[in-house]
């Protein structure tokens, strides 16, 4: 497990700690927006407006979940021996 976690570090270019930090960031980040999600739903009161906020917000809660806990961005950068 230890040799996949070092693997996956140098792909990111940092070090594990580095990694750990930017995971633990993401993971603030979408509770963050979880809390916006639910305060705009108990407050808002037009459902078109909610719609398009709610909308939003998941898009950009996608993003972070394809980009750091998915690893796309390795998907282009092919295999490195």
């Amino acid at each position: 497990m230890t040799r996949q976690v070092s693997s996956a570090s140098s792909h990111h270019g940092g070090s594990e700690a580095t990694d750990q930090k930017r995971g633990l960031t993401v993971i603030a980040m979408l509770a963050v927006f979880t809390l916006v999600e639910y305060i705009f739903a108990v407050v808002l009161d037009a459902p078109a407006a909610l719609v398009v906020i709610l909308a939003a917000i998941a898009v950009v809660k996608a993003w972070l979940i394809v980009m750091y806990f998915m690893h796309l961005p390795l998907v282009w950068q092919g295999e490195e021996a």
